[in-house]
C-alpha cells in the first residue's frame, strides 16, 4: 500500500515548491492536489522531475454531474483534466457529484451515469482512472448529492468501464454512514482510490476515532496495494505529522 499526501491540505497555504521539496526530503514518492487552477503545472512538472515525485491524483474542475443541463460543461472540464493528466503523467482524476438539484433522485442518478459514460472512452484511451467521490452532508458539503457508497457502487456498475471507479473517502463515509469495512471489502474491485483523514476534526490519522491501523491493514490483506491519499489538515506541523505517519504505516 502506497501513501500519497495531498499538498493542498497537508501543506495548506504553503507554496508548491516548498511542499514538494519537503515531501521528497521526508522520503515520500507520491503526492496529489485539489484544483488545477491553484497550481502552476509547468513548475510542478519541473519539480516532479527534480525530486523524482509521482503525481497520483487531482480534482477536475467542479461541474455538477447531477445536472443534465451541465453535461457539456462537464465534458469540457474533463477534457482540460485529461490534458493535465497527460502533461503530468497522473493516473487518477477525481470528480464530484455536485449538489442535489431538487430534481427526482433517479434523474440525478441517471445524470451521473450518463456523464461518466461520456468521458469513459477517453479515460480508457489514456489509461487514466476517473474516480467518483461521495462526500458527507453533515459537516462539509450540506447540499451534496452523492453521500452513499452503496449508490456510488451502483453508479460504477451502470457505467461499466474499468477506468471509472469510486474514490472511497474514509473520512466522509465514516461521517455519512459508518460500517466502513462492510462496504469496502465486498466492493474493493469498484474502488479506484482512497482518501483518509481523522474523524471528527479532519486531522492526522493516528489520533482519531477511526482505528486506521486496523482498517488499512484489512484493506491491504484483501489485496489492495495502491494509494491511500492523505487528505487531512494537520494539527501538528506538516513535517512532524508526515514523519509519524511514515512510521505508522511502516513505509
Amino acid at each position: 500500500m502506497k501513501i500519497s499526501p495531498c499538498i493542498d491540505t497537508v501543506y495548506k497555504g504553503v507554496p508548491q515548491a516548498q511542499a514538494l521539496e519537503e515531501l521528497s526530503a521526508l522520503g515520500y514518492q507520491y503526492f496529489e492536489f485539489w484544483h488545477l487552477g491553484d497550481h502552476d503545472l509547468d513548475e510542478m512538472k519541473h519539480l516532479m522531475e527534480k525530486y523524482a515525485l509521482t503525481l497520483v491524483n487531482f480534482d477536475a474542475d467542479e461541474v455538477p454531474l447531477s445536472a443534465p443541463e451541465e453535461r457539456e460543461n462537464f465534458i469540457r472540464a474533463m477534457g482540460r483534466a485529461f490534458r493535465a493528466a497527460e502533461q503530468l503523467n497522473a493516473s487518477h482524476i477525481t470528480v464530484l457529484s455536485g449538489n442535489d438539484t431538487g430534481a427526482p433522485r433517479q434523474l440525478q442518478h441517471d445524470s451521473l451515469v450518463a456523464g461518466l459514460k461520456a468521458v469513459a472512452p477517453e479515460a480508457e484511451r489514456l489509461g487514466v482512472t476517473v474516480v467518483l467521490e461521495a462526500s458527507n452532508r453533515r459537516v462539509n458539503r450540506p447540499n451534496n448529492y452523492l453521500t452513499s457508497a452503496d449508490e456510488a457502487f451502483q453508479i460504477i456498475d451502470e457505467v461499466g468501464s474499468p477506468r471509472v471507479k469510486m474514490l472511497y473517502d474514509v473520512y466522509h463515509q465514516q461521517i455519512s454512514e459508518g460500517d466502513l469495512l462492510s462496504r469496502i471489502l465486498p466492493n474493493l474491485q469498484k474502488i479506484g482510490h482512497f482518501h483518509a483523514a481523522g474523524v471528527p476534526d479532519r486531522h492526522e490519522l493516528d489520533a482519531c476515532e477511526i482505528n486506521y491501523d486496523y482498517v488499512l491493514r484489512r484493506i491491504a490483506q484483501a489485496g489492495y496495494d495502491q494509494w491511500i491519499g492523505l487528505e487531512y489538515f494537520p494539527a501538528r506541523s506538516s513535517a512532524d505529522g508526515l514523519k509519524i505517519l511514515k512510521q505508522y504505516f511502516d513505509l
